[in-house]
């Protein structure tokens, strides 16, 4: 297993690219909106937060596409895994890279500030269910559907000592256009990119888009504000 420091490829490793107090601030907006939701509405308001979960990470995989399209990079698991998350990051976060490929992506995240967090509160099915709408809904997006993402252990359940991801993207899934975005091998005359910056993530920004999401969500399918149930400063 390669420890995060030393993950092959030209792109810094993400080991310090955020502010951990920013961080903080994010993981306890999620677990107020999370508790506000499901004290408030129950079973709907779990849903109206799944949905609202899948349409933040929808938005931050679009987001990666667009950056690594204006990099010049394939849109692959070893690329998409790699810049800016969509793991949790900071001197915090240890990581085991079992493989990294363009195909194939094997990871346990052995300690992980949000599940902390969250396990803290005993809220360990708030923070299930939000690693179980965002990876899908990331790599999806930033990706495309043909990625297949498994979660074998969570750092949420109980007895589990680490998350293990496991995520696969076949070129025989995807049609010819798809393969040549996603892997070099199907591009025979893409330049290679030697470096690429990695800009530090933004938790604060990324605190107001999920408060956003949420929220939109709940006035949607519940017409009902989110101000009127969460008490958070922006």
């Amino acid at each position: 297993m390669r420890p995060e420091a030393e993950m092959p490829g030209a792109v810094t490793p993400l080991k310090a690219l955020c502010s951990d107090e920013a961080q903080d601030r994010w993981s306890h907006l999620y677990r107020q909106i999370a508790e506000s939701l499901e004290e408030s509405f129950g079973m709907r308001g779990r849903a109206v937060l799944r949905e609202g979960v899948r349409q933040y990470a929808a938005l931050l995989g679009r987001e990666k596409r667009a950056f690594l399209e204006k990099c010049g990079l394939k849109t692959s698991l070893k690329t998409a895994a790699n810049l800016r998350g969509p793991f949790p990051v900071g001197v915090r976060t240890d990581k085991e890279w079992i493989e990294h490929t363009e195909q194939q992506l094997f990871v346990n995240i052995v300690r992980c500030p949000h599940a902390e967090l969250w396990n803290q509160r005993e809220k360990r099915h708030l923070g299930q269910l939000w690693c179980e709408e965002f990876y899908p809904a990331y790599f999806h997006s930033a990706i495309g559907d043909a990625v297949q993402i498994n979660m074998t252990r969570v750092l949420t359940n109980p007895g589990d000592e680490h998350c293990r991801f496991s995520v696969y993207l076949r070129p025989a899934n995807l049609d010819l256009p798809d393969r040549k975005r996603c892997f070099d091998g199907y591009d025979p005359d893409r330049k290679p990119v030697l470096e690429v910056p990695e800009p530090e993530i933004d938790f604060e920004q990324r605190r107001r888009l999920l408060f956003s999401c949420i929220k939109d969500e709940l006035r949607r399918s519940l017409d009902k504000t989110l101000e009127d149930i969460v008490n958070v400063d922006l």
